[in-house]
């Protein structure tokens, strides 16, 4: 089996997984399954901002909404097929990226997150107040996605036409991770003065990194538009942005696969808390579950700080060292007691 094979069957593997999945589980836990690869796929693209280029985003939401309106405006407006409005609603995204990354990527740390917060309020303010794109209301009366003579209404078809897209763009980002490009980003990671001192540009590897993170969200918000059938302002806010950041943050940030176990799990939590808030809180209102994001997010910061892909990297090599147990002085050749005394009165000379 050739190397380039092998690298492949972790996709291959995952990709039958889902399909299985999405053909046999119920509705319920499908429905869950493409909240979680929507999310997800965004995910993956903030995790190649933050876990490779140690960037901060608090407003990645807002890239979501920048796609999202896109497609809507497109094929509610213009009556464009929603195919051909897809890769031009990704554009808008990257587009937007690109203009307002210029500025803010030469900020650092906290400042960059704050502007990034700060972005996210400025994309939903204005969907909220512009006529064209329905205000309060947002656009609504979408149709389904249709291709191959097949309309993607029943959550097990729409599950199927997401899942070959998130295992590319998987793929396509892990690729980027172990490619040059990958790894000059973790060199400005580790150190951006070293980096620079080596003659890489660093401010336009942050700023290539940035954009593609945006087509991301951008091809996320696409999916999200045509599962809802509609759009309105709640896309862009911060809530999002949070549930985002913690699929990121919970599922590793050194890895790109870490994203969607994370969009998973996340999923999953929110599902939970929905059901078990009004329990515990029965006048809870509103997002009530941030509180839960809050807690779950500092928890793992503080007791695990790689993710759920550092807890599997642990148990994967406890249960190496349980089938392979390393004994000390198991492979050294016996020494006869001659021998011993020879090295014994040798050592005494």
């Amino acid at each position: 089996m050739s190397p380039l094979f092998k690298r492949q069957i972790p996709f291959i593997a995952l990709l039958v997984g889902l399909l299985v999945f999405g053909a046999a589980a119920p509705q319920q836990m499908v429905d869950v399954g493409i909240w979680a690869l929507i999310y997800g796929f965004a995910a993956i693209g903030l995790s190649l901002l933050m876990g490779l280029a140690g960037q901060v985003s608090l407003g990645h939401a807002a890239f979501i909404a920048v796609g999202a309106y896109t497609q809507a405006l497109l094929v509610a407006k213009a009556n464009l097929n929603p195919l051909l409005a897809a890769p031009i609603s990704v554009v808008a995204a990257m587009l937007v990226a690109l203009l307002v990354g210029l500025p803010l990527l030469r900020l650092r740390g906290h400042f960059l997150a704050l502007a990034t917060l700060g972005l996210g309020i400025i994309v939903g303010v204005f969907v909220t107040e512009q006529e064209f794109t329905g205000g309060t209301s947002g656009i609504f009366g979408l149709p389904n996605i249709s291709f191959g003579g097949r309309v993607y209404d029943t959550s097990q078809e729409y599950f199927l036409l997401l899942t070959p897209v998130v295992v590319i763009g998987l793929w396509l980002a892990s690729n980027l991770v172990h490619s040059r490009t990958g790894r000059a980003l973790s060199a400005v990671n580790d150190s951006e003065v070293a980096a620079e001192c080596l003659g890489v540009d660093t401010f336009a590897l942050r700023l290539r990194v940035f954009v593609v993170s945006a087509g991301y969200a951008g091809l996320a918000g696409v999916f999200y538009t045509h599962w809802l059938t509609i759009v309105n302002p709640s896309v862009s806010h911060f809530e999002l942005s949070v549930k985002i950041l913690l699929m990121v943050v919970l599922g590793g940030l050194g890895t790109v696969w870490g994203a969607l176990i994370g969009a998973v799990a996340v999923q999953l939590l929110d599902d939970g808390l929905r059901g078990l808030i009004p329990i515990l809180i029965p006048d809870a209102k509103g997002e009530i579950q941030l509180i839960g994001f809050g807690v779950v997010l500092v928890l793992v910061i503080i007791l695990m700080p790689g993710g759920l892909a550092q807890l599997w990297a642990r148990l994967m090599s406890a249960v190496r060292q349980r089938k392979h147990p390393i004994v000390r002085g198991e492979h050294e050749t016996p020494v006869s007691q001659e021998e011993q005394r020879a090295l014994n009165s040798g050592r005494g000379s």
